[in-house]
């Protein structure tokens, strides 16, 4: 009597390998980074309270991977909801981050590069984000996107 695993064997070969189970690659975490962020203040209001961290996809290449921590900005509780009309949920991420003007993975990158030279400096990380915030405001004012 024949079997699914002998017509397998039959059909691979005596000498195939069974396929090797894959460890899935969680890319970089770090609580560290998280508690920082969770310190600052929203890339887009400037508020301090009732923040998250949001992990950016757009422009960058990671379907079916879980998002780095290091892609990561502080962005308002507020801006997630999907009945605030401007929320990041109903705009989609490229159309939330091209109408604040604020290019996020550069953000990003600014602010692990920065914890991860100098620790975790606060003071810093509000003067990042905030020079951020003000080249969005001219982004938006010139009518430059920031993704297409």
């Amino acid at each position: 009597r024949m079997t699914m695993a002998r017509i397998a064997n039959f059909a691979t070969g005596p000498l195939a390998k069974a396929p090797e189970k894959r460890k899935r690659d969680w890319g970089v975490r770090s609580k560290e980074h998280m508690a920082y962020l969770h310190s600052l203040e929203c890339a887009v209001t400037g508020m301090t309270n009732d923040l998250t961290v949001q992990h950016i996809m757009a422009g960058r290449e990671t379907y079916g991977k879980k998002e780095d921590d290091n892609w990561t900005v502080p962005l308002g509780r507020t801006l997630h909801l999907h009945d605030y009309p401007d929320s990041l949920e109903k705009l989609g991420e490229r159309n939330f981050w091209n109408r604040h003007g604020i290019d996020a993975l550069a953000l990003a990158r600014d602010l692990w590069t920065l914890r991860e030279t100098h620790g975790p400096v606060i003071a810093a990380g509000h003067e990042i984000i905030r020079a951020h915030r003000m080249l969005g405001q001219i982004r938006v004012r010139q009518g430059i996107k920031v993704f297409e």
